[in-house]
């Protein structure tokens, strides 16, 4: 019992202490995007290692029950890789599609076997009319949507707000090279700004899980199941 306390003590603090890192890194890049242009290497590196941080978390608290998650989690920091320091747009996001789907296997089987279907037809019906990034787009705004929608059905209040910003960060995309020039200036760091707190909660629901699941724990020394992360709570 006193094992289990000690674990779930420390691992609290850690999570604290990361938390209060990542968010002087967030406060570093933000300030290096709005009155440093000259320093964007450096501020995409310091996202980039955010959301490895939050990646290595997941790993360290994750569990079997965990696996779509984590995966996630995986797939999100490859895809940012090739968002923040190559060209290749439309595979970043194609491979963020599958970061999207991963979690919406996880919260929606169901609904992610329909998506999958949609999604697929969609790509391969509009490969030959539009460019690639067009059509990875529409596939990554379909599943973005449907992981929303879940989450709200679930009644997940932390996973919603996180798809939320998630949502006003892709906004935030479509308005820094579509929108009026008055915009854009605002609407690059607003990428960022949205981003990393939608990461953040997502890793914090899958964390708070996990604590829970250990607190029960502490209460089932003969090792029962009755209380495990269940991916629909």
């Amino acid at each position: 019992m006193k094992l289990f306390a000690d674990s779930g003590v420390m691992k609290l603090r850690l999570w604290k202490s990361v938390s209060i890192l990542l968010g002087l890194m967030y406060i570093c890049f933000l300030a290096l995007d709005l009155f440093f242009e000259g320093f964007a290497l450096l501020s995409d590196c310091i996202k980039f290692l955010c959301i490895v941080i939050l990646f290595l978390l997941q790993l360290y608290y994750g569990r079997r029950d965990h696996c779509l998650w984590i995966a996630a989690a995986l797939i999100t920091v490859i895809a940012d890789f090739f968002l923040l320091f190559t060209q290749y747009y439309a595979l970043g996001i194609l491979i963020f599609c599958f970061a999207h789907f991963a979690r919406l296997c996880h919260q929606c089987p169901s609904l992610a076997k329909a998506s999958v279907v949609f999604v697929a037809s969609a790509f391969v019906a509009g490969i030959d009319f539009f460019p690639a990034l067009i059509c990875a787009g529409i596939c990554y705004a379909i599943l973005l949507l449907a992981n929303t929608a879940c989450a709200f059905k679930k009644k997940n209040r932390e996973i919603s707000l996180a798809y939320i910003l998630f949502i006003l960060c892709d906004i935030s995309v479509l308005l820094t090279y579509l929108g009026p020039e008055l915009l854009q200036g605002f609407a690059r760091p607003a990428i960022w700004l949205f981003y990393l707190p939608s990461q953040f909660l997502l890793a914090d629901a899958m964390i708070w899980i996990e604590r829970k699941a250990e607190g029960a724990e502490q209460h089932q020394p003969n090792g029962s199941d009755e209380n495990r992360y269940a991916p629909e709570e």
